[in-house]
């Protein structure tokens, strides 16, 4: 998982647990600095240079204000405590933070480093399936909020969420629903764009994401390849990661298939994260 806040700032964490931080992206690998933080992290939001947000497959949400500053800058604090208690995603922007679980589950806070009383469940309406894993959320405003899920039941019904009140209790709606179409994310740079990519090699896109109807899906990958990431620069440059190490990017991200043009640069890797 890699995240940059800005130009001249990343953080990544890798599958062995290990923090990796740098001031200078695009330097050699030695610009890198590492510690080990947690190996069970699933997710990663830095809203800035000083707030870094991490979440566990434990219930376990990791926040610093000092992200570069070794392990000992990071606070480690349990969170969700709705067994099995496994985090799977998580956003922030400035101080408002969300996570969610592989039970539906939504946690907010407006002071994430405040412990865990600074943290609080909220809930996320269901469909009649199973709860699903959420697997990506995004605020482009503090007052719109926006997450998705990858269906766990027989229905494979995977939701669309959206919030104008994302720290109400009850105010969260569930907004699209698709079928056998398990998101990987998704990535709102303004209120006016939302880019999803799914596990069947489709993109959905929203310009008005709180209404169900303007959600439309595009096919990329015609043989159904996995796209993993996603991240969006602005309303107009979107970039996407597939399993075959193809890069997906476009400046019209929700005008179609033929709006966005591939290039493989990982050959046999798959692209599992992306940070612009």
């Amino acid at each position: 998982v890699i995240r940059c806040p800005t130009t001249s700032f990343c953080v990544a964490i890798d599958d062995a647990g290990n923090l990796l931080t740098t001031k200078t992206p695009r330097a050699a690998g030695k610009s890198w600095k590492k510690v080990h933080l947690d190996k069970a992290v699933t997710a990663l939001a830095c809203a800035s240079t000083r707030l870094c947000v991490a979440v566990d497959a434990n219930g376990y949400v990791l926040t610093s204000r000092n992200p570069a500053g070794g392990a000992k800058a990071w606070t480690k604090t349990l969170v969700d405590t709705i067994v099995p208690r496994e985090l799977s995603a998580v956003t922030c922007r400035s101080n408002l933070c969300i996570t969610g679980d592989n039970q539906g589950n939504a946690f907010t806070s407006t002071n994430p480093t405040g412990g865990r009383h600074a943290w609080k469940v909220v809930s996320l309406p269901g469909n009649g399936d199973s709860a699903g894993i959420m697997s990506g959320f995004s605020c482009p405003l503090k007052s719109l909020c926006v997450g998705v899920d990858q269906s766990t039941g027989e229905g494979f019904e995977d939701d669309v969420f959206t919030s104008t009140h994302p720290t109400v209790e009850n105010r969260w709606n569930l907004t699209a629903e698709f079928f056998n179409n398990s998101f990987n994310g998704v990535a709102c740079p303004a209120k006016s764009l939302c880019v999803a990519p799914t596990d069947s090699g489709e993109v959905m896109t929203s310009t008005n994401p709180t209404r169900g109807s303007s959600w439309h899906a595009a096919t990329l990958l015609s043989d159904g390849t996995s796209i993993n990431a996603v991240a969006c620069a602005s309303a107009s440059f979107c970039v996407l990661g597939d399993d075959d190490g193809g890069v997906e990017t476009s400046t019209t991200p929700s005008a179609g298939a033929n709006a966005w043009q591939s290039q493989n640069v990982a050959a046999k890797d798959a692209i599992e994260s992306l940070a612009c």
